[in-house]
């Protein structure tokens, strides 16, 4: 960008105007179109880019202009632009959001260009777009400063810390949220969180309770299943290719002890056919779970998220056809 400013000092506008056009020819690139990204150039700009260009003679300080003012965090045009923004319903924010941690991407992965992938940026700039929206600053400043050392590094630097900017945003919105639409964020190894917030969900189930994990072991039914009241008819969904062999046996061990009281049937998919962790209640509320129940928590942060109602609708018409495809392995209800 810099190599042709040859000749007279440009003027402060002009090099403006040409930093607007080098961030769009990024945006035509593939980099995210949001004020997160942005912030990044105009900081680059103010606070490492412009002194030096005007220090060399390259650039005409505009009359009362300094590098304070242009920086200073309550009168700055970045800090307008982020005040103009409209906050989101507490509910929508909290939806998307949620949506953003179900569909977290791999940051190390990279293309055959050694570049970040496409997809992983464009998640990174609806992230952006939802902490400025939610007018969250300081992790606005965070997720800047992580993704440009995620290109910068291609992708092995960086990650971590936008996954941190993630759960923030997600307690954000919780904490914000109805009660109603609220779920639940355990923190990694807090293992009697981690059982508190599932149980809670299978305490609600009054006929019927579908649990769907490609990844299910006994831990399920060792674990939490005796949280969900006599007579609900549990169903558990997993992936043939990935269930665990512990799960089976103790499915039947349970089935032995309690009979028809508490009801359980076992089925398992078709290889590869499942990718969600899912609980779905009475055929009516839909919870995602980040993590498969025979890890979650222990050694990553968690979360159990709901399920917008639309979304849920859909999720549970596409399960059931699944259930009556799957292989019935364990039944005594």
């Amino acid at each position: 960008m810099w190599k042709h400013l040859l000749g007279p000092p440009w003027t402060f506008a002009n090099l403006c105007r040409e930093t607007i056009i080098v961030a769009n020819r990024h945006v035509v690139f593939g980099l995210p179109n949001s004020p997160c990204t942005f912030l990044a150039y105009l900081f680059d700009l103010t606070q490492i880019i412009l002194p030096q260009l005007v220090g060399n003679g390259l650039v005409r300080r505009p009359v009362n202009w300094s590098f304070e003012n242009m920086a200073n965090p309550t009168s700055s045009p970045i800090a307008k632009m982020i005040a103009d923004l409209q906050p989101l319903d507490a509910t929508e924010a909290l939806n998307r959001v949620r949506a953003l941690v179900q569909t977290e991407p791999e940051y190390r992965i990279i293309g055959n260009d050694e570049q970040i992938l496409p997809e992983t940026l464009k998640w990174i700039g609806q992230l952006g777009a939802l902490v400025d929206a939610m007018k969250l600053n300081r992790e606005s400043l965070n997720l800047s400063t992580a993704e440009r050392a995620l290109l910068q590094t291609q992708g092995r630097s960086g990650g971590m810390t936008i996954r941190s900017v993630l759960y923030k945003v997600l307690a954000q919105a919780e904490l914000k949220a109805p009660a109603a639409a609220q779920g639940a964020f355990v923190a990694a190894g807090d293992q009697v969180d981690a059982y508190g917030a599932i149980a809670k969900i299978l305490e609600s189930a009054n006929g019927q309770l579908l649990i769907v994990d490609p990844y299910m072991d006994a831990t399920l039914v060792t674990d939490f299943l005796a949280a969900t009241p006599e007579g609900v008819a549990m169903r558990l969904l997993a992936d043939e290719a990935s269930v665990k062999d512990t799960l089976v046996p103790v499915a039947q061990r349970w089935i032995e002890q309690h009979g028809k009281s508490r009801p359980l049937e076992v089925r398992f998919t078709s290889k590869r056919r499942l990718h969600d962790r899912l609980i779905v209640i009475d055929n009516e509320q839909v919870w995602s779970l980040t993590q498969s129940l025979k890890d979650f928590a222990k050694r990553s942060h968690a979360a159990v998220l709901k399920v917008d109602d639309e979304t849920g609708a859909l999720k549970i018409a596409a399960y059931a056809d699944e259930w009556d495809a799957a292989r019935v392995v364990v039944q005594n209800c």
